[in-house]
């Protein structure tokens, strides 16, 4: 009998600033762990962004998931800041 334990996430605490029309992904410094997969990339971690209104600047909570090859899965909350695109350009 094999127990396969949901991944971990750890890390992953700072505010990610995120620009109106830039993509949203998760930060480098997410790390996820798994007992069976061993390190699973912060690009493969889905961040639930259903509560955010991105019409809104200002913080803005989400949530990472991680999942494992056999479909255990771990959530951690998180933050954005909404900033407005205007803030990213360089003159």
């Amino acid at each position: 009998y094999i127990y396969n334990n949901a991944p971990e996430i750890t890390g992953g605490n700072e505010i990610v600033p995120y620009y109106k029309g830039n993509l949203l992904k998760a930060p480098n410094t997410l790390k996820v762990t798994d007992d069976h997969d061993g390190e699973i990339s912060p690009t493969e971690v889905t961040i639930n962004d259903d509560e955010v209104d991105y019409d809104t600047l200002g913080m803005q909570n989400i949530t990472y998931i991680a999942e494992d090859s056999w479909g255990r899965s771990a959530t951690k909350p998180g933050s954005i800041e909404i900033r407005s695109a205007m803030d990213s350009n360089i003159i």
